[in-house]
């Protein structure tokens, strides 16, 4: 998410800033939602085109996705911008997002359920099963690698989707981490150690939550 805009959707532990400054770590599953005429359209993919040519597929491509595209011509198009539907055309080779609009591509057999020219538009971000409250106002939402301390408690043994030899709990080498203080402060560090090691180190500093930002030393922290 960026200035309060998602730019990709996933499934990820992430590290989100508030508007009203407040800081939140922890795993997230979050995809690209339009209203157009008050209907909810969730997107499989924002900013991606794996499944652009599915019949059955609502893709969301923003103006940060800047380069042609392919668009199938059974596709409708959507345009929306200034909380309107501006546009609605037929899909078609070499499409660009034009700057300051947000395209609702859905596919064929989904339908566009009624949705014309001029109706109320509106972009934003979700979860379809409501679990998406505690990232609600966000402004920016980064995402990492896996958790480190969830809730208080070593969270290095519950990261099923991170696999990579170099990346197992007990191994040493320079890692980089973000993590949430008792009393709401954000700290940032790096250190050559364990993942299991820099669980209980924060954990007796009494920090609550903490993710790595990456799979070793490549951040750079400011």
């Amino acid at each position: 998410i960026s200035e309060g805009k998602m730019v990709c959707s996933g499934t990820t532990v992430g590290l989100g800033f508030g508007y009203d400054g407040s800081i939140v770590i922890g795993r997230l599953s979050l995809t690209g939602l339009a209203y157009l005429n008050k209907i909810p359209f969730y997107a499989w993919n924002v900013n991606t085109v794996t499944n652009i040519a599915e019949p059955s597929a609502v893709n969301i491509l923003t103006d940060e996705f800047d380069y042609p595209v392919n668009i199938p011509s059974g596709a409708t198009i959507v345009g929306i911008a200034d909380g309107r539907v501006q546009s609605m055309i037929k899909g078609c080779d070499g499409y660009v997002v034009p700057d300051g609009t947000t395209a609702g591509v859905i596919g064929s057999s989904y339908g566009t359920r009624g949705v014309k020219v001029g109706d109320s538009a509106r972009y934003t971000f979700g979860a379809p099963d409501g679990s998406a409250s505690r990232w609600d106002g966000m402004r920016n939402i980064i995402g990492g690698m896996g958790m480190i301390v969830e809730n208080g408690a070593s969270a290095v043994d519950n990261n099923p989707d991170v696999t990579a030899a170099d990346q197992n709990p007990d191994v040493v080498r320079m890692r980089s981490f973000a993590a949430i203080t008792g009393d709401g402060r954000l700290m940032l560090g790096t250190v050559s150690s364990s993942y299991r090691s820099i669980a209980d180190s924060l954990i007796a500093m009494g920090i609550t939550d903490a993710m790595s930002l990456d799979g070793g030393g490549s951040s750079m922290l400011y």
